[in-house]
């Protein structure tokens, strides 16, 4: 059972610094990832950017009909 949790405890490590290693690319170049998701199981979770956007274009206000 410890050896789980010590997986678990991994993960959730590797993941938030990747994370937080592409938040810094993204910060660098001006962009950043506006929608993102989970992949894999429970136990071997990463984040994967759907849609990225330019910090400095100027913002769509789109209106619904």
């Amino acid at each position: 059972m410890h050896k789980r949790v010590a997986i678990a405890m991994y993960f959730v490590m590797t993941t938030t610094i990747v994370f937080l290693l592409v938040g810094v690319q993204a910060s660098a170049a001006r962009i950043e990832c506006v929608r993102w998701t989970w992949y894999g199981d429970v136990y071997n979770r990463t984040v994967i950017c759907l849609e990225w956007r330019d910090r400095d274009a100027p913002k769509k206000n789109e209106k619904k009909k």
